[in-house]
């Protein structure tokens, strides 16, 4: 039953859970929406590195990977996109308890107790598809947060 239904994913288009590489229909996506090409990738990570650098207050990894997320948010305005950074650290400063006192084996814990799946296939857009199970019980009574 399994293999008919990843052949009926498969020839509906949809993508496994997992990718190796970026298909092209979302480069070509990115090119039309934000006009992403390879030159813009370059020169605006390189500007917008330079102005993290330069802020002397902010404290923040500075790898293509990280910083591509949010010039993809901001269509590569780096001035906009500067402005995204800093509110994403004004959120992680503003509520550091839930940030940083996170309790990884009990994070684990409920991922392993099957609260959260992934389907095998993405959406049409490429997304990933989660389902929670939230039963009866409220999160601040699960065992597992406690």
């Amino acid at each position: 039953m399994a293999a008919k239904y990843e052949e009926r994913m498969k020839a509906k288009g949809f993508l496994p859970y997992n990718l190796d590489t970026v298909p092209t229909k979302f480069i070509r996506k990115a090119k039309e929406e934000l006009g992403e090409t390879d030159e813009k990738r370059r020169s605006s990570l390189e500007q917008f590195r330079k102005r993290i650098l330069g802020d002397k207050k902010l404290k923040c990894p500075t790898d293509d990977e990280f910083l591509i997320q949010f010039l993809r948010a901001r269509k590569y305005d780096v001035d906009k996109t500067m402005g995204l950074l800093h509110n994403y650290f004004d959120l992680l400063i503003s509520y550091p308890d839930f940030f940083d006192n996170m309790d990884k084996e009990k994070i684990y814990k409920l991922a392993r107790s099957g609260f959260v799946k992934g389907l095998p296939f993405r959406d049409n857009d490429g997304c990933l598809i989660l389902v929670l199970k939230m039963g009866k019980q409220s999160l601040s009574q699960n065992k597992f947060l406690k």
